[in-house]
Order: structure tokens, then C-alpha cells, then sequence
């Protein structure tokens, strides 16, 4: 089989002494051999730092660079200016790969030149790393506009394989945004022609966090209005108001597992039905919308009639 293009991993690390060595572990031990690995240390305060130093010492491919704390994109900019491979993957401190990842993704690439950004399916674990026996539902085949502008479709970096040309025609990670930071530059190589691809392939173990974005819907829902007007609006066109009521929809639900109340759940659901109705209400007959139902039940006639 001919060699694919040489890869740069860069592996993002702040304050995750728990996780890193399982991390780089699973970057080791890929069948692709030749790659070169860079860890940025980003302002740890933890020990972080020195066991990605002690592993280093007897593994000529790895490299640890360290900054004060700018955030998970920074992090990121800085490990995709330090290399020079035309391929970059990138992995969070405290997922892991399974062993095929980078012959896997590298491999496909190499057959699909127009192909820009590609990400595979990923296995969902816990906190502390049980299996869940959930797979992420990322979507094979090329994302429209507007399934990009409803949610990232790679569900976290550690998925992603890019070519560095795009990174050369779309730019770096904007450092402004402190979450959807992935899914705003993967709208912004779709938006730059760049062609985008989802794999069935299952080659990561993705950790969730028990404090992450999910768990707090306001920030989810500032986060993702930011990173719509870091973008621009008037590029979005028609595909804008839709995405965001399916967003908001989903809140809605989020909301109701979260035990968050009534009224929180309601106002996303009028939020949703004011950006486009069509959305709640094409999703009426379905067993969520039931539950919000039963819940609207017990708000205040005026909220029932708003939200009716």
C-alpha cells in the first residue's frame, strides 16, 4: 500500500495530568508510524507539563510546546504554526484514538484530493472513560450549509483530519470564541468551496465532561449566536432562521431532561416557533413534544397560549 502524506498531530492540553499519558499512549500506538506530535501545554497549573516531558525523552516524535492560557484555539493555532505537515489531526487531552485513526483517514484523503476536512464517527464514553454503548450520530457523505449551521457535524475535533491548505485559505481558529469554535471554521471552509466528508468509520474514544457546554443551555445558546455573527449573517442566507429554531428546538429538550422547569423549557419552544414554526411544529407528533406538552400542562395559561 503506498504511503500516505506525512500527518502533524496536535494534541491541545490544559490542567488534564489525569488523562494526557492514556492520550499520547494512544497516538504511539497507531499503524501509521510516521507522524510528527506536538502537545501544547496551555498555562497548566497541574503536572501536565512534565509528564508530557518524561515521555518526550524516549519519543523522538513528540514535542511539547507551552504558553500562558489562551483558550483550547490557541492552543490549536499554536501546534498547526509549529509543523509543516500537509495533514493535521488533532486530539483532545482527554480522548483517544483507536489504533487505525491515522492510516485510516490519511488513507481516504489521499484517494479524494477535493476533499478538505474529514471526520469520523466516534465511541462515546464517560467521565471516566467506561464505554457507553453510544456511537455518535455523525452523518456520512458532505454536509449542506445548513445541517453545518444547525451543529457540528464531527462532534469534537479529536474526529477531524484537515488538510493544511485550508487552514491557508480559510485561516486559523478564531480565539475570540470559547465554544462552537470548530463548527464556525468548518462553516468557513464550506463557505470557501472546500469540500467536507464524514466517515462510518468508529476510530475515537470521546470522553464527555460532567460540566461541559451541554450542561449549560444559556451559554450553549450565547455561544452559538456568536459564533453566527463572528460568520455574518447575510452569508448564511435562507438555511439561518431554520437551523436556529432546530437549535432552539433542541434546547427545548435539552431543558426538559435537565429538569431545568417549565418555563425555561416553554421560552426556548416560542424562541423555536418564532425563527421558523414549521420546525415545532413538523416535530408535534413526535414523543418529546408529548413530554413538553404534558409539562406545558402545569405552566400558566398565558405561557400555554404563547407557547400554543
Amino acid at each position: 500500500m503506498a504511503e500516505h502524506a506525512p500527518i502533524a498531530v496536535v494534541i491541545p492540553c490544559y490542567n488534564a495530568a489525569a488523562t494526557i499519558e492514556s492520550t499520547i499512549a494512544s497516538v504511539q500506538a497507531q499503524t501509521a508510524r510516521e507522524f510528527e506530535l506536538v502537545v501544547v501545554d496551555d498555562g497548566s497549573s497541574d503536572d501536565s507539563a512534565a509528564i508530557v516531558e518524561s515521555i518526550a525523552q524516549t519519543e523522538p516524535r513528540l514535542r511539547l510546546l507551552r504558553q500562558s492560557n489562551g483558550g483550547v484555539s490557541a492552543a490549536r493555532n499554536t501546534g498547526i504554526a509549529a509543523t509543516t505537515a500537509p495533514l493535521l489531526a488533532f486530539l483532545d487531552a482527554d480522548d483517544t484514538w483507536y489504533p487505525e485513526f491515522l492510516s485510516t483517514m490519511a488513507s481516504q484523503l489521499d484517494l479524494r484530493p477535493d476533499v478538505g476536512v474529514q471526520w469520523c464517527r466516534a465511541e462515546i464514553r464517560s467521565p471516566d472513560a467506561r464505554p457507553t454503548g453510544v456511537i455518535s450520530s455523525s452523518p456520512s457523505g458532505t454536509p449542506s450549509l445548513g445541517e453545518l449551521i444547525l451543529g457540528n457535524p464531527a462532534t469534537t475535533c479529536s474526529t477531524l483530519m484537515v488538510r493544511r491548505a485550508v487552514f491557508d485559505d480559510v485561516g486559523l481558529f478564531d480565539t475570540e470564541l470559547r465554544a462552537c469554535e470548530d463548527q464556525h471554521w468548518m462553516i468557513l471552509a464550506h463557505l470557501s468551496d472546500w469540500r467536507l466528508r464524514g466517515v462510518d468509520d468508529v476510530l475515537v474514544a470521546y470522553r464527555t465532561s460532567p460540566d461541559g457546554l451541554s450542561a449549560n443551555l444559556e451559554n450553549m445558546l450565547e455561544s452559538w449566536e456568536a459564533m453566527i455573527d463572528r460568520i455574518g449573517p447575510e452569508r448564511l442566507g435562507a438555511d439561518l432562521e431554520t437551523a436556529r429554531a432546530e437549535h432552539l428546538y433542541y434546547l427545548a429538550r435539552r431543558s426538559l431532561r435537565l429538569g431545568r422547569g417549565p418555563s425555561t423549557t416553554l421560552s426556548y419552544l416560542r424562541q423555536s416557533f418564532a425563527s421558523d414554526p414549521a420546525v415545532p411544529l413538523k416535530k408535534a407528533a413526535s414523543a418529546p413534544v408529548a413530554v413538553l406538552r404534558r409539562v406545558a400542562q402545569r405552566s400558566s395559561s398565558t405561557e400555554l397560549e404563547v407557547a400554543a
